[in-house]
């Protein structure tokens, strides 16, 4: 018999540094990374959109910073009984460490322009992850924002290893559950792009690179189904809150 765990994962709603799109967010957590008034509006859009989806979630895992846990906190008062939260590092947005806080123009420029120079050489590895793997910033050309930060900058494959952990690990505590997980845009999308591409041997996108599917804005909703089976994690769809919502009506 196969058993199943879906998840029902949201990106955060909006903070200032969202609403002003000029600084990466990684794992900065201070003022301007927490939920703006607009922000507040549309989780509890999202929560209300969500109670009515998705009734049956037994729990709700989020990413421990703030901007996450406070989407959470908010998602979580539109299910009877306020369903329970708990926190996982391991959902954290993709840390850049001294380079949280460095303009997305100026990283995306740069990690580019490496991606295409060294194109034939990452091609020749044989290997969908060696862009992941790789994380140019770490090279050292470009000036560090926060050259005190202790954090250490993480490749994208980094996210991608801690992101499956948490959901085999999640999938095989709630089978046959339906679970909620507030995290956030690149996180997302991350998880999203293997799950979808695992078919070609291409080398794997870049999550700021353009593609068919458009990066995850503040609280989107992807649908991703663990199969204890399989031991794999299947991305199956955006989900459209909006139209779902008219079409229940």
């Amino acid at each position: 018999m196969i058993v199943t765990t879906d998840f029902y994962v949201f990106r955060h709603s909006e903070t200032e540094r969202n609403a002003l799109g000029s600084e990466i967010q990684g794992w900065i957590n201070d003022e301007a990374a927490q939920l703006n008034e607009t922000g507040k509006n549309k989780a509890h859009q999202l929560g209300e959109a969500l109670g009515e989806f998705a009734p049956a979630a037994t729990a709700i895992y989020t990413s421990d910073l703030g901007r996450s846990y406070e989407t959470a906190e908010i998602v979580a008062n539109y299910f009877q009984g306020q369903i329970p939260i708990y926190a996982d590092e391991r959902l954290r947005e993709k840390c850049h460490g001294k380079w949280d806080t460095l303009s997305p123009t100026i990283r995306n420029g740069y990690c580019l322009e490496y991606y295409k120079i060294n194109a034939e050489e990452l091609g020749n590895k044989n290997d969908r992850f060696a862009k992941w793997k790789i994380e140019p910033l770490s090279l050292g050309e470009i000036e560090p924002v926060l050259p005190e930060c202790q954090d250490e900058l993480e490749s994208i494959y980094d996210v991608w290893t801690r992101g499956t952990a948490c959901f085999k690990e999640l999938g095989e505590k709630h089978r046959g559950e339906t679970l909620l997980i507030s995290s956030h845009g690149a996180f997302n999308d991350i998880m999203a792009t293997e799950a979808e591409s695992r078919e070609t041997n291409d080398l794997l996108p870049v999550y700021f690179e353009p593609k068919a599917r458009k990066f995850p804005k503040n609280c989107s909703v992807y649908h991703f189904q663990w199969n204890s089976s399989e031991q794999k994690l299947y991305f199956l769809e955006e989900i459209n809150l909006d139209s779902t919502a008219k079409s229940q009506k």
